[in-house]
């Protein structure tokens, strides 16, 4: 799909596969969406992944996987059910 654009297009992309993370594409074009209940105001807040990763040398797939910007689902209640 990327290859496919001309000029001044753009493709918007959502998915939650990590996998996407691989390809080389630069960290200013990654943003993730990242939820708080608890923020009546502002509860969906955008997280641009180069304001945390500033080297080339640093793996957004790396990032994401170990939690950098905080937007790993919060998977405790399910578990909870899972054991009742």
């Amino acid at each position: 799909m990327i290859e496919k654009l001309t000029g001044r297009k753009q493709l918007f992309f959502t998915t939650h596969n990590t996998e996407i993370l691989d390809m080389q594409l630069p960290k200013h074009t990654f943003t993730f969406l990242k939820k708080d209940v608890r923020d009546i105001d502002l509860p969906i807040k955008c997280i641009h992944a180069e304001q945390y990763l500033k080297r080339n040398t640093d793996s957004l797939k790396n990032a994401v996987e170990n939690d950098l910007f905080c937007t790993a689902p919060e998977l405790h209640k399910l578990y909870e059910i899972a054991d009742l």
